[in-house]
C-alpha cells in the first residue's frame, strides 16, 4: 500500500515539476542571451502552451482505460491499461530533468564568464542583467539537483 501510494504521486506530480523547471531555464537561457520582449513573450506562450497539452495528452492516456469502479487489480491509477504510458512518461521525465539539470549548470558557467569579463564595461544593463540571471540560478541549480537525484528513487 504505501509503494503504491509513493508510484501514484510520483507519476502524477513529476511531470509538473521537470516542465516548470524547464520554462523557467528556457527563460534563463533568453535572459542570458538578451533576447527580445516579443520573443521572451512568444516563448513563455508557447511553454504554457506546451505544458497545457502535454498534460491533456498525459491525462487521457492514462485514465482513457480506467474502470472507475474502484476495483482495480493494481494500483489506482497504475493499472495495467496505462502502466506503460506512464512508465515512458518516467524514463521521458529523468531524461528531460537530466538534460535541464546540465543545461542550467552550463547557463551557469556561461554567465559567470560573461560578467567577469564585463565586469569593467561600461555597460551596466547588460552587467545587471548577468548578475540578475546569475543569482537566479545559483537558487535555482540546488533545486534542479535534487530534483534530479530524486528521479532515481524511481529505479
Amino acid at each position: 500500500q504505501p509503494l503504491c501510494l509513493f508510484r501514484m504521486v510520483s507519476a502524477s506530480v513529476t511531470p509538473a515539476f521537470v516542465l516548470l523547471h524547464f520554462s523557467l531555464t528556457s527563460h534563463l537561457a533568453v535572459s542570458t542571451f538578451e533576447c527580445s520582449f516579443r520573443l521572451r513573450k512568444n516563448l513563455a506562450r508557447l511553454v504554457i502552451v506546451i505544458i497545457v497539452g502535454y498534460y491533456t495528452v498525459f491525462g487521457f492516456a492514462s485514465f482513457n482505460h480506467e474502470s472507475l469502479t474502484g476495483n482495480t487489480q493494481l494500483c489506482p491509477f497504475y493499472n495495467s491499461n496505462g502502466e506503460t504510458f506512464i512508465i515512458v512518461n518516467m524514463n521521458l521525465m529523468l531524461a528531460f530533468d537530466f538534460v535541464n539539470c546540465i543545461s542550467a549548470l552550463f547557463l551557469l558557467r556561461h554567465n559567470r564568464r560573461g560578467l567577469a569579463k564585463e565586469r569593467n564595461a561600461f555597460k551596466l544593463n547588460r552587467t545587471f542583467r548577468r548578475v540578475q540571471t546569475l543569482k537566479a540560478m545559483e537558487q535555482l541549480i540546488p533545486i534542479y539537483a535534487l530534483h534530479s537525484i530524486s528521479h532515481l528513487v524511481h529505479f
